[in-house]
């Protein structure tokens, strides 16, 4: 069997008798991202930071009416975070967030150059969100390394943004970190707001009642 790789084909050796052929075999390609979800507890906490702080664009409301008519468990908001296709969907979810100490899974995303990320910097640290640098190997002070910025979205989803080409510093952790350093209190978040969790939904009437 042979499984593709970006380099070309990969053999494995021959599928067991009667085995249907792969996906690769098959020609089936996964064209491009279409969403990626984020679990949120309030649709104004997480707009202010997704289009304030990182420069998000709302591109579809959420609708409450399934929601109200006990037809859905809540509701989504879309952002176009990025150039490239794809939409990040906020889906309200007031169970389930991260725990501390969890770094998987994170969203990965990427900036163009040191200037890019000093600025996304600027902006957590004026918004007073945790964020601590990292690369994988030591290198000279002032070397342009590749450097990935991990913080935490005010329900604690772990984000990431990597920078190809970052100098290299002090303030650069080189390795493993604590993603419990990264958290900070939602609550913080939701007093600057004015509320935009999900209505009240009404309780059916049973039959008989």
């Amino acid at each position: 069997m042979a499984f593709r790789t970006k380099h070309g084909e990969s053999d494995v050796g021959e599928p067991p008798s009667g085995q249907a052929p792969s996906a690769a075999e098959r020609g089936l390609a996964i064209r491009r991202l279409d969403h990626f979800t984020v679990p949120v507890r309030d649709f104004h906490v997480s707009c202010k930071f997704y289009t304030e702080v990182l420069g998000g664009i709302i591109t579809g409301e959420p609708d409450w009416e399934p929601f109200l008519a006990g037809r859905s468990a809540g509701s989504h908001m879309s952002i176009k975070l990025f150039q490239e296709a794809g939409r990040l969907v906020l889906y309200w979810q007031p169970w389930g967030h991260p725990e501390p100490d969890q770094v998987h899974p994170h969203r990965a995303f990427t900036v163009a150059n040191a200037e890019q990320l000093a600025e996304l910097l600027r902006r957590l640290q004026q918004a007073e969100v945790p964020w601590i640098l990292v690369t994988p190997v030591a290198a000279r002070p002032g070397e342009p390394v590749r450097i990935s910025a991990y913080f935490r979205d005010p329900d604690m989803n772990q984000l990431e943004v990597v920078c190809p080409a970052y100098p290299f510093g002090a303030e650069v952790r080189v390795g493993t970190f604590d993603p419990a350093a990264l958290c900070y209190p939602w609550s913080e978040w939701r007093r600057l707001v004015p509320d935009g969790g999900a209505p009240n939904r009404p309780r059916l009437k049973r039959e008989g009642t």
